[in-house]
Parts: C-alpha cells; structure tokens; sequence
C-alpha cells in the first residue's frame, strides 16, 4: 500500500501563505501562478483561510467517532470517521485510523490506517420505495427552514471526489463529510411523470416515478457571487439502492449577473470549464471520472421503482431538465435567504432520526427485514463541527432570500419538462416527461448535512453503448485529451 507523501501538504501549505516553494502543486502538478492559491487567494479571489489539514471536516485526524460498524477495504475496523486528505494519496480516497495495527502504517501520523470500505447497506436499501422517501422526507420537515452556512469552498481538495461516485451504502452521507459544493439547498418531493411513448426503461419507463429534487448554488449566493444552479436528482426504488443523478447549467455563474435559478436549462452534460478556477476543480473531479463533465444515468435505467431488474437497460445520451416556465425568481441580486428559507441554523439541529445506528456490514450477519425500526435520534454530536454556526441568520442576511423564493413554489407545480436526446449526434430532443412537485421545497439542516445523492461514472454508461465514444470530442465535450471506457480506478481497486 502506498505511504502517504508529506510534501504536497507543505507544497500547499506554502503557496496558501505566499511562500516561496520549489515544489510542484499538489492539485494540478504545475508550479507556479498555474497552482490555485498561489497568490494566497481563495476562489473568489478573497485572502485564503485554508485550515489546518488535521482539524478538516471528515479529516480522520479529527479524531470523531467512525459510524458504527465502519469497515476497510481490508476488513479493519476504523477507530475513527472516514475521511480524506491530501498527504493522503492528494485526497483521492477516504481513509481512517484502525485498531489492532491492522492495515498499514503511517510514518508522518504515527498511526495505523487503512482506506474505508462503503458496502451497500442491505437493511436500509431492503425497504420500499415510499418507506425510503418518508424517511428522509420526515428528517427533512424535522429541521425544516433552517440552514447550514456554505463551508469554505477550499475543503473540496481535502475531500475524495470518489467518494461521491461509490458511496453506495444509503441515502445518507457519511459521517463527518461535508457538501463544499452545493452546500445549501432546498428539497421538495417530486414525482416524475413520463409519457406512454417514452422508449427508455427503469425509472424512464411510461408511468409515474415518486423522488426528490434538492435544489441550490455551487457556491454561496451574495449580493456579488451570482447564480451556479445545480440539481440533485434522487428516484427511490424497492430493495435496491435509490436512482441519482445531477443536472446542472455550468460550473460558472449565470451570464448577466443572472440571479434567477431557472434562467437556463438543466442537463447531466455541460460544457467543459473555460477559466482557471474552474477548470482547477474540474481537475480534481478527474480523480473519479475522465470525463468531468458527464454524469451517467445507466443505473436510473437498470431498475423499476418497484426493484424489479432491467433485463435491457435503456437510456438517453443526455437528459435535461427546461423550465416549463411555471416558475420564474427575479434576475436581479437575490441572496441565500431570499432563494431558500426563513432562517439560518441558529443553534445545532436536533430531533431528526439517524442511520449510523445501523451496522454497515449486518447484510453478513443477518437476513435483512422489511422495514427498519431501529432507528434514534440524531443528536448534536452528529452534526460536524463546521456546520455549527455561532450566529441566527436573518432575511436580511446575505443567506436569506434563496430558500424563501423556492418555500413560495406551490405543490403541484410542473418545474420542467423533461426532455431526452437519444444519442451524442442527436441535435433535436424529445419530451418523454415532466417533474411536477408533491410538497414544499424545504430549506433543512438535514438536507445540507446528510441527503446524499451518489454520481454515476459517465463510462458506465458508455459501455453499454460503446458506439458513442465515436461521436464525442473529448476536448470539446469533456474538457480531457483522451477518454476511453476505463475509468480511473475505484478505490478498492487502487489499494486493494
């Protein structure tokens, strides 16, 4: 196994306070102004604050309990919560410390450690479609119009982008991760309801689909920062692992200082990044995926919502989502507050029920049942530490505005029109369905802390049809030199 390389936290150590250094950056390899930070800037331009790599959310030097029964990839058990850093193979994967000197050991921690194993947890995934969603829905409502504030975006090189794509285990995050991008959001349940012609299967099929939408920005949203709108899109199905994808606009603001959430359309592809912040972060998702700005939906297409298994997967090249035009926020200066909700976390969250009490290996030790009941209570000791503000946000906080506009969507409402182009040569797209809403879409501390929503490797789906590969430019639609059907290696595979 490899031993972690201490130069790379001092490399950028020094470039985060402006020192001089002869070593190349640990992100992008490259020396010098092309290394972000450099300038000891943050990527808004602001003086950075980069924290100290030992007390990074999830960061196992933290020292926070692991979630009960966390295993490794070779069978140890963590002693503390899973996380990634970048003296650690550059965050590519989670790791954690072990017990019983099991794994490998680390000359700059002095501690044994090996990297963390995220097996499906079969009790939770056992359950209905509806027992699924009614669960996080009830979380969602327990700490509804409240909040997290956006942690410092810096933290996304402290995490593991492979985390996002493998992490297969529930709905809910694991312990002590933390959403850096698309921190702050608005969930509403959603039906999706596709046409009697749609030629696609599994949760495309004719019929109608029962998720949830979270919706939010990238980045916080000021009176200066503009709009990076973002949606996470989650179909729950019986007695599998739910459906996920995003769909987003760019990884860049709304042209125009553009504050409204629904100006542009939606799809699992956009367009590579074209500035150097952007294309910095875009390096660092290239740990998970070739092709950065592809999500897969093979997997959406691979079960029905009622868990039966799709002989013959069928999907789309690409899906996206067009404003029906029910809906429409104002285009000038909106903030967090304005766009999602009535107030900030004032104090930590409590009250909404918690699946780290479920042992993550119990599929090896008994027949999972129906329904769980075994759930508790989170309490506050559940809630990372950088998710626990000291002050209570206001509508006049540059957090307020943004969840108070999605509160206002009515249940009922048709958000967009789902539209499906067949193929990479397909220049017209097809309506196969609409995503109307079920409820309110709810700012919640539960959301911005916990609901997960898994990517999928767009190679997945390209090697269902292998075809497309002769119709994608992989500098033009990628941003990437090459792209083939071999993703990078999970991390099982790396340090197996």
């Amino acid at each position: 196994m490899p031993k972690p390389s201490p130069i790379t936290c001092l490399a950028l150590a020094s470039l985060v306070s402006g020192m001089a250094t002869s070593a190349p950056c640990p992100i992008t390899g490259k020396f010098g102004a092309e290394c972000p930070f450099a300038a000891g800037k943050d990527l808004n331009g602001e003086v950075a604050s980069f924290p100290n790599p030992q007390m990074l959310p999830g960061h196992p030097g933290k020292g926070s309990e692991p979630d009960e029964g966390q295993k490794t990839i070779h069978g140890c058990t963590c002693q503390s919560a899973c996380g990634a850093s970048l003296d650690f193979g550059n965050a590519d994967c989670d790791y954690c410390w072990t017990d019983d000197k099991c794994g490998s050991y680390s000359w700059t921690r002095f501690k044994y450690y090996d990297y963390c194993a995220y097996p499906e947890d079969v009790k939770y995934n056992d359950q209905s479609y509806l027992e699924k969603q009614s669960y996080l829905w009830d979380n969602i409502v327990a700490t509804k119009d409240s909040y997290t504030p956006y942690p410092n975006v810096l933290n996304a090189f402290d995490e593991s982008m492979k985390t996002s794509f493998d992490y297969a285990t529930n709905d809910v995050m694991p312990k002590e991760r933390v959403k850096v991008i698309h921190g702050v959001g608005a969930i509403c349940k959603v039906d999706m309801q596709v046409s009697g012609d749609s030629p696609y299967t599994g949760i495309f099929q004719p019929g109608t689909a029962a998720g949830m939408v979270r919706m939010g920005s990238a980045l916080e949203v000021t009176e200066t920062s503009g709009m990076v709108p973002g949606i996470g899109v989650k179909f729950f199905r019986d007695g599998v692992p739910s459906a996920n994808w995003v769909e987003l606009v760019s990884l860049a603001p709304l042209p125009d200082n553009n504050y409204n959430f629904f100006a542009s359309d939606f799809s699992n592809h956009i367009a590579p990044p074209a500035d150097t912040v952007t294309k910095i972060l875009a390096e660092k998702f290239k740990q998970a995926s070739g092709c950065v700005t592809m999500v897969g939906l093979s997997d959406a297409a691979a079960f029905c919502q009622d868990g039966t298994p799709v002989e013959s997967p069928a999907f789309p090249f690409e899906l996206r989502f067009e404003n029906t035009g029910e809906v429409s926020f104002p285009e000038s200066v909106q903030t967090q507050e304005e766009l999602i909700g009535e107030r900030g976390l004032g104090s930590p969250a409590s009250g909404f029920q918690n699946l780290f009490s479920l042992p993550l290996n119990h599929r090896h030790t008994e027949t999972p049942k129906r329904r769980n009941t075994e759930t508790r209570k989170l309490t506050n000791q559940d809630i990372p530490d950088i998710l626990r503000p000291s002050r209570t946000y206001t509508r006049t906080h540059p957090y307020g505005r943004f969840v108070a506009n999605m509160k206002a969507i009515a249940v009922g409402t048709s958000l967009f029109n789902v539209v499906a182009y067949e193929t990479p040569a397909s220049t017209t797209g097809v309506k196969i369905g609409e995503i109307v809403t079920t409820s309110e879409c709810l700012s919640s501390t539960f959301g911005d802390s916990h609901f997960f929503v898994q990517h999928q490797r767009v190679e997945e789906d390209w090697a269902i049809y292998p075809e497309w590969l002769d119709d994608i430019d992989a500098a033009r639609d990628c941003g990437a030199s090459s792209i083939s059907l071999d993703a990078p290696p999970t991390c099982a595979e790396k340090y197996a």
